[in-house]
């Protein structure tokens, strides 16, 4: 004879209940949930020398190496792989010619050579991409890397260029800065060759041109990061981007019905690398975009002026963008959202970019009452 029993929860004595299974056999209905408590935090981008401060002179211009600038000094071009035109004129950043890769399909590779072997020792790989066509739905992109032909092996990491920049933004020049120890893996290390290649996994390749191609020593304080990561054992949900400018600036034009913002600036502050927006999901590169001037700040999804003022001397400008659904970023695989300087913004008087959000603690310890009681 069997003996009746019961689960009862610990804390509320609430019993379990046996569901009547199609297959005539009766089952325990058991469904688990981890236990999460929320917490609203308004978080600063902060970098680890100047804090929240953004009006930084994060310049980047150096001494260049230069490896591919069109008609000037260069690497030597060849190609290991495909079809490519090193002497293109349809599309060009710099002097004469641009590197051509419309021809290219998945696997093809480009190889600059610089005539010898040497030690890498400039901080930042920069370049401008123009990109004519690029499909969103099959996986697609533009590799970039270091190569020592003498063993031939690669040296370093391959990276992708298009984490670096906005594949959705066609048929203009984008700039990529790409640091050579944190991302390619190259500083201090002997290459004689930098190498870049096509990847497409499917559907039509990347159409694309590739020019001003420098390795830079740099002199300024750049590239600067500014970041937001979750807490250990934590997932944040990030809801909104503020972004608030300060500049001694006149708004102000006789019989204007509206304030006199320039779009192609930052209230009076050229930029010439922009400022990289990047986000990662699950340890990914998710999203980046080159920022470098206001209209690409306000031609984001759901992004507006909130608010602007002129005291006589100094005009601020606030910019709020929502990010419809919340980006999460989760502590076990290291995510970030990331603002990149790479220019002198030193005569903006203030700039900050603030982030509201929600915090998920997700491992607090189920056995404390006190704690589920909250919850």
């Amino acid at each position: 004879m069997g003996i009746k029993s019961t689960i009862v929860d610990h804390f509320n004595n609430k019993p379990t209940t046996v569901v009547e299974c199609e297959e005539n056999v009766n089952k325990l209905a058991v469904a688990t949930t981890p236990l999460k408590r929320f917490l609203n935090k308004t978080l600063m981008f902060t970098n680890p020398i100047y804090g929240n401060a953004l009006n930084i002179d994060a310049s980047i211009i150096g001494e260049d190496t230069i490896i591919y600038a069109g008609n000037e000094v260069q690497w030597t071009p060849t190609a290991i792989s495909g079809i490519w035109d090193f002497t293109s004129t349809t599309y060009v950043y710099t002097n004469t010619y641009s590197i051509d890769a419309t021809d290219t399909i998945n696997g093809d590779i480009a190889q600059l050579y610089s005539g010898g072997l040497f030690v890498v020792n400039d901080d930042v790989i920069s370049g401008s991409i123009y990109i004519t066509t690029w499909n969103q739905q099959q996986e697609k992109h533009v590799e970039i890397y270091g190569y020592n032909t003498e063993t031939d092996q690669i040296v370093g990491n391959v990276i992708n260029i298009d984490s670096y920049i906005s594949t959705t933004t066609l048929n203009q020049w984008q700039t990529f800065n790409i640091p050579t120890f944190e991302a390619l893996d190259i500083l201090g290390k002997e290459i004689d060759s930098i190498r870049i290649g096509t990847v497409n996994l499917g559907g039509a390749p990347p159409n694309y041109h590739i020019d001003d191609i420098n390795l830079l020593a740099t002199t300024g304080a750049g590239p600067l990061r500014y970041e937001i990561r979750p807490n250990s054992n934590t997932w944040l949900h990030v809801q909104t981007l503020s972004i608030t400018m300060v500049s001694e600036y006149i708004p102000i034009m006789e019989n204007a019905t509206i304030p006199n913002i320039p779009y192609n600036g930052l209230i009076g502050v050229p930029l010439i690398n922009g400022i990289e927006y990047q986000r990662t999901l699950e340890g990914e590169i998710e999203f980046t975009y080159n920022l470098k001037n206001m209209i690409e700040f306000i031609a984001m999804p759901n992004c507006h002026i909130s608010s602007s003022g002129y005291d006589g001397n100094f005009t601020w400008v606030k910019i709020d963008y929502p990010l419809g659904e919340p980006f999460i970023l989760k502590d076990e695989f290291d995510d970030f959202i990331r603002f990149t300087l790479f220019d002198d913004l030193s005569s903006l008087q203030m700039f900050r970019i603030i982030a509201q959000a929600y915090e998920e603690r997700r491992f607090d310890n189920f056995k404390n009452r006190e704690v589920q009681k909250r919850c």
